[in-house]
């Protein structure tokens, strides 16, 4: 599997219709903020929720798995966060190391998969960390993710085991 799900299982990864508290209806246009960069530049970031990316919002899927043939139209609204500086807020995903890490993997909700419930493939982002930036893992709460949003499946055999990416990446101090 890939190099930071090392814990999660092809079952956990098989997805599900499993509720997670978030109503993707309630969500309308992504807010777009204003941050500041290390260089002292100032660059436009998109707020999205997990709800926003959710295939389950745009597609008729029969299954809990996804295919490459189910991701081959993906909507407009997924696709157009293409390379689009991002802010998204979810649980990191615990990995065999917790210091120093230059990647993660960020989760819609980490209680899902402490309990044994499948994970969804539009519930995993892949993270990558800007060069030069690590961080600890944590635990018990959510974190907030700023980075260059990428749409970049990954499969096993014929089901998606993971869809997005968020490269160049930081974590937004809270």
């Amino acid at each position: 599997m890939f190099r930071h799900l090392a814990l999660l299982t092809p079952a956990l990864l098989a997805g599900c219709h499993g509720g997670t508290g978030d109503d993707p209806s309630a969500h309308s246009d992504a807010a777009v903020v204003q941050q500041a960069s290390s260089e002292g530049e100032s660059k436009l970031v998109q707020h999205i929720q997990f709800a926003e990316i959710d295939l389950r919002r745009y597609l008729d899927l029969k299954e809990t798995s996804v295919t490459p043939d189910d991701i081959k139209t993906l909507p407009l609204a997924i696709t157009e966060l293409e390379g689009r500086q991002v802010m998204i807020e979810g649980d990191m995903y615990p990995s065999l190391e917790s210091a120093a890490l230059r990647t993660f993997v960020l989760v819609r909700v980490i209680q899902l998969m402490n309990i044994g419930g499948p994970v969804f493939v539009s519930d995993i982002i892949d993270v990558s960390l800007r060069d030069g930036v690590t961080t600890e893992y944590v635990a018990d709460r959510p974190v907030t993710v700023i980075g260059a949003f990428e749409i970049a499946p990954e499969t096993e055999g014929n089901e998606v085991v993971l869809l997005n990416r968020l490269t160049e990446a930081s974590l937004q101090s809270q």
